[in-house]
C-alpha cells in the first residue's frame, strides 16, 4: 500500500528511529496515514516494486515462514548536507564509484 502524493511532504518524523536503529516508522496511533486508505499495489512471486523512499507506504502482517526482503538505493552529492534539523544518515560522504574531490 502507498499514500498518493505522501513524497511530496518531505521527510516526516518517525517514531521508529527512537526504538530501534533499524526500523523507521509513522505513528499510526495519529491515523493520519491509515494503511487501509493507501493504494494497493498488488504483484506477484518474485516482482519488484520501485518507488521513493519518502512515499509512505506499507504492507499487511508477513504470513509466511521467510522474511521480506528490500533494498535501499539513494544517490546524493557526497558533499551534500543534511536540511533543517535532520541528521547525517549512516554511510554519508561515501562514494558508489569514482573519485572523492
Amino acid at each position: 500500500m502507498g499514500v498518493r502524493g505522501s513524497h511530496k511532504l518531505g521527510p516526516l518524523n518517525d517514531v521508529g528511529g527512537r526504538e530501534t536503529k533499524h526500523f523507521h516508522y509513522v505513528d499510526q496511533s495519529t491515523r493520519k496515514f491509515p494503511i487501509e486508505k493507501g493504494t494497493p499495489v498488488t504483484v506477484q512471486r518474485g516482482d519488484v516494486v520501485v518507488f521513493y523512499y519518502l512515499l509512505v507506504h506499507g504492507s499487511t502482517p508477513n504470513l509466511s515462514t521467510r522474511p521480506r526482503r528490500m533494498l535501499v538505493i539513494q544517490y546524493a552529492d557526497a558533499h551534500d548536507e543534511p536540511v533543517g534539523s535532520g541528521k547525517a544518515q549512516p554511510c554519508r560522504g561515501l562514494v558508489l564509484r569514482g573519485v572523492l574531490i
